[in-house]
């Protein structure tokens, strides 16, 4: 599914105008896709519309306009006066015959105040994607009315206050229950804190021309199952690919069995970890289906190395520890390794002296930090990552010529040719250790099966984050472990499969 910037959704639309669409048409379009959708729950039936002087109001206009006539009991309140838009006013010019409530908060506040006490939900058309700066005290005191009455909010576009390219959010903003979010993904809406504020975001057609050459996108089952296709028939381990995990050390043997799990559960054929024979028997016997290369303490790196080639791609960190051995370790693997190589954890804290080997790497290569990682990789603090997550991302990705899966609410995944993910799957449940070393060894797996190693992180991490939302249904977010996903997995690789 797209994700596009304000720019870019504007552009859409003169697209549209240019063949032939008028924006009068599209603010139809788009009220009565909201509609529809309103209409197909249950929300009550006394709706208030709030509506500003803009487009968005007028998309508001239709909306209140269509529930009028679908029976609905609709107040319609102009916070901002008048539209001043040809195609809102049109629209509003519309609502004049039909028997709903219509009142002008810059005239009579009390009077629209008083109209919130009795409805059952609240539609937000005030600013949409054009907002920018502070919210005006109406609509903070409308919205803090909103809340005091726990209205369900129903954002269309994207809820006010909401900076569509930034997910800035400003003080007032509601806490909307869902974002009806027109034509494709907003940035704003799949970063945060705003993605909180937006709820459930539900993307609606509104006929709008899609532009094959935006290269960003939130990853969605369709994508996810246009990737899991597996050949049929005569096949053998070998046809699902090899795959080699350097992982685990003494007191971190957890942390290599999720990734040894994780990497088994997606599908690869034969998976090889090499692992310290001080911690074999306890991942061996986690994970008796793997065939392990072991080496002694006090082995050196090119003991080490000799048993990391059995795979066409090599996951490394892991529990590896914080070492001198692993840094050089990965530092000859970041230089000599010719499949593809996937950094977690110690692997990737192993780089940040000498990042910039990465560079000169001919074969693909990927990276999983969370933000603290990539920090430290960018000599910065979790604040400056956190702000600008997606450039964050893509800027490492292209200079470094890694496809960086940036993890947290809303993960990145970032490619060196300029395309973007985001995905929208996961809850706070994953935020226990072990959930990032299950999600390497998925990583691992799915580029070892041939999968390019961009689609094959998107993939991963959507399946990690729905497993995880899968597991949160059945044992909370609270308890859920990594280990709960591990289960889950075959449960929805049957949703692809039947």
């Amino acid at each position: 599914m797209e994700l596009l910037t304000v720019a870019q959704m504007r552009q859409a639309e003169k697209q549209a105008y240019d063949n032939g669409l008028s924006y009068e048409q599209m603010m139809e379009n788009a009220g009565k896709c909201a509609t529809d959708w309103i209409l197909s729950r249950s929300f009550g039936h006394h709706a208030v519309i709030l509506c500003g002087n803009g487009n968005n109001g007028g998309d508001g206009a239709v909306v209140a306009r269509r529930l009028c006539l679908a029976g609905y009991s609709v107040c319609v309140i102009w916070l901002q006066g008048a539209p001043k838009t040809e195609a809102a006013s049109r629209m509003a010019n519309r609502l004049s015959d039909l028997s709903l409530f219509q009142v002008d908060y810059t005239l009579d506040s009390k009077a629209a105040l008083s109209a919130l006490e009795p409805c059952d939900f609240v539609v937000d058309a005030l600013f949409g994607i054009g907002f920018h700066g502070q919210l005006p005290p109406a609509a903070i005191e409308v919205f803090s009315r909103c809340k005091e009455r726990s209205l369900p909010v129903i954002a269309l576009d994207i809820p006010s206050g909401v900076s569509a390219d930034h997910g800035v959010v400003a003080a007032g903003t509601p806490l909307c229950q869902h974002t009806l979010s027109f034509h494709s993904y907003k940035y704003g809406q799949v970063q945060y804190p705003a993605a909180e504020y937006c709820g459930n975001t539900v993307v609606l057609d509104i006929g709008l021309p899609h532009q094959n050459e935006h290269q960003a996108f939130v990853i969605d089952r369709d994508f996810v199952a246009s990737l899991l296709t597996r050949p049929k028939g005569d096949t053998h381990k070998g046809t699902f690919g090899k795959a080699s995990l350097l992982v685990g050390s003494l007191g971190m043997a957890g942390a290599a069995t999720l990734a040894v799990q994780g990497c088994l559960r997606c599908g690869v054929g034969l998976c090889y970890p090499v692992v310290p024979r001080a911690i074999y028997p306890i991942v061996a016997c986690a994970a008796p289906e793997a065939v392990y290369r072991l080496y002694e303490e006090g082995a050196s790196p090119a003991e080490i190395l000799r048993q990391c080639d059995d795979g066409s791609a090599l996951l490394a960190g892991c529990g590896l520890g914080d070492t001198p051995l692993t840094r050089d370790l990965v530092y000859e693997l970041v230089n000599s390794f010719s499949g593809c190589l996937v950094l977690d954890a110690d692997g990737i804290n192993a780089l940040v002296s000498h990042i910039d080997e990465g560079k000169k790497r001919k074969a693909p290569w990927i990276i999983t930090p969370h933000p603290g990682e990539m920090a430290r990789l960018l000599h910065t603090d979790i604040a400056t990552v956190q702000k600008s997550r997606v450039a964050v991302a893509t800027r490492f990705a292209a200079e470094h010529g890694c496809v960086v899966v940036l993890k947290g609410a809303g993960t990145v995944i970032a490619s060196p040719d300029g395309r973007v993910a985001v995905n929208t799957t996961g809850n706070s449940g994953l935020s226990k250790g072990g959930s990032g070393d299950l999600l390497a060894g998925m990583i691992t797996s799915f580029c070892a099966q041939g999968i390019s190693p961009f689609e094959a992180a998107c993939v991963a991490v959507w399946l990690h984050g729905t497993a995880a939302d899968m597991t949160a249904k059945e044992l909370s977010c609270r308890s859920m472990l990594p280990t709960d996903l591990i289960g889950q997995l075959p449960r929805l690789f049957l949703q692809f499969e039947a």
